[in-house]
This record gives structure tokens, sequence and C-alpha cells, in this order.
């Protein structure tokens, strides 16, 4: 499921940008699907403080 974490960073830098994205529905999609909510937080907080930071 790599391609879903990279996928999640990318909608969460998205989000954090002026572009409307929604990193929260896609996060709480992969979640249902059973995929570990430790991972789904760290690229999602990574994809969002990635704009902040860079």
């Amino acid at each position: 499921m790599p391609l879903a974490y990279l996928t999640l960073f990318l909608t969460a830098f998205a989000a954090a940008t002026l572009l409307p994205a929604y990193s929260e529905l896609l996060l709480g999609t992969l979640a249902s699907q059973g995929l570990p909510l430790f991972w789904l937080w760290f690229w999602a907080t990574l994809g969002q403080h990635a704009w902040v930071s860079g």
C-alpha cells in the first residue's frame, strides 16, 4: 500500500496550499480499509507540514 501513503501525502500537501483538496476524506477512506492509523497520521502530518516548512 505505499501508493496509498503517497497519495495521502500529496493530498495533504495540496490541502495545505490554496488548492481545494480533501485529505480528511481520503484519510477516513484509507482508515476504513484497515491501514495502520499511525502511518496514516504520519504521512498526512508530513504532507501538511511540508508546505509550511518548505
